[in-house]
């Protein structure tokens, strides 16, 4: 059949080249309208870092509360890669991150003391300034997981070298301050169970010791009568299993009380911010890309509808287009 791919072809070739002078100009437009707009097109400065978090202590509660058929409130908070990727982007580190010192580097107004004011100098209500500034803080804040190695990567793409360095690093900063302390609320949370679970345990323990001791000196010679042998081996036993969860409590105490004081970091960072040296071409690249996109597929195609319509409007000019099956 003549209607086949290589007609196709020869025809779209034939009609771009009738028609080349006006091809060659719409894409020299083309390319000189993505052009201007690439080089009008904000420079944005990118900083990058990466972390991964710490993994932190089982919950030793959880488990002793089910040995003491007890269910304890509150059980560890995730450390996942995920959940610090969200954590970066969430309102309680962004608003840290805003209500910031600004430095007098960064480019903003000499009156600017707060990052959401170098962000959002325009706007002098607060509240709509802050609103504006997180919005605007959460769009140059880019975050991915590498779920290989749990590592984090933490991208901040900022108008200024200097600001863009300076956000990542707050961001950082503020992140894991507030994991800290989160952290140490928790603990504190948690040592109010094994602290309060203490004092009945000590409590059963003496009890179980007074009634071992109190059998001992009712029967003396209870070893040679399998009857008081295994009553004695049965208060030993009830001696043992509460003296183990006494000390459990006592350990469990004792670590909840130091993770509160703990302010070890939470994410060891693998790769400090740096300042960038280059702007992020980004935009210009995918402005550029479009306009290439646009002359390579979209005009081609267009002109080549054009001539396909021309011949029922004129009549076949005996052209590889004049066939009725194209």
């Amino acid at each position: 059949m003549p209607n086949t791919p290589k007609l196709l072809l020869a025809g779209a070739i034939s009609a771009v080249r009738a028609r080349r002078f006006q091809v060659a100009a719409t894409c020299a437009t083309v390319m000189g309208v993505g052009t201007v707009v690439a080089l009008l097109a904000p420079v944005s400065y990118a900083s990058t870092a990466s972390f991964l978090p710490q993994s932190r202590r089982s919950g030793e509660l959880a488990g002793l509360a089910a040995t003491l058929g007890v269910v304890a409130a509150g059980q560890e908070a995730s450390s996942s890669p995920t959940f610090f990727a969200q954590m970066m982007l969430s309102r309680s580190v962004i608003d840290r991150v805003l209500g910031m010192p600004s430095p007098t580097d960064l480019g903003g107004p000499t009156r600017a003391r707060r990052v959401d004011e170098v962000l959002e100098s325009k706007v002098r209500d607060s509240t709509a300034r802050l609103r504006t500034a997180r919005a605007r803080l959460k769009g140059m804040i880019e975050v991915n997981t590498v779920r290989s190695t749990g590592v984090v990567e933490l991208t901040v793409r900022a108008p200024s070298p200097d600001l863009s360095v300076f956000l990542a690093r707050a961001v950082l900063q503020k992140l894991d301050e507030f994991n800290v302390e989160q952290r140490q609320s928790k603990a504190r949370t948690e040592y109010r169970f094994p602290a309060f679970m203490r004092d009945s345990a000590a409590t059963q323990l003496r009890a179980a010791e007074h009634s071992l001791l109190a059998f001992v000196g009712m029967n003396r010679q209870y070893r040679g009568s399998p009857e008081l042998s295994l009553a004695f081996d049965t208060l030993s036993r009830r001696i043992t299993i509460a003296q183990s969860s006494y000390i459990s409590l006592i350990q469990a105490a004792e670590q909840a009380r130091l993770d509160e004081v703990r302010d070890t970091p939470v994410i060891a960072v693998i790769e400090e911010p740096e300042r960038p040296r280059v702007p992020d071409r980004r935009v210009a690249k995918a402005v550029l890309g479009v306009s290439l996109l646009i002359c390579g597929v979209l005009v081609p195609f267009a002109f080549l509808m054009i001539e396909r319509r021309k011949p029922l409007a004129q009549g076949p000019p005996g052209g590889l287009l004049a066939h009725p099956t194209l």
